[in-house]
């Protein structure tokens, strides 16, 4: 029964984890993508 339980608790952890690890690639595939975007954005300016 306790053996059950900690799969349960291991599985909701990395379910978790997992999550919160979507979360921060969003935030690191925003943040580059707006990085080169001004970059961008300031080539385009140049010429």
């Amino acid at each position: 029964m306790s053996s059950h339980t900690h799969t349960a608790n291991s599985s909701e952890r990395s379910g978790a984890s997992w999550g919160v690890g979507q979360i921060i690639l969003w935030q690191l595939i925003f943040a580059v993508g707006f990085f080169f975007g001004i970059q961008y954005g300031d080539l385009v300016r140049l010429f």
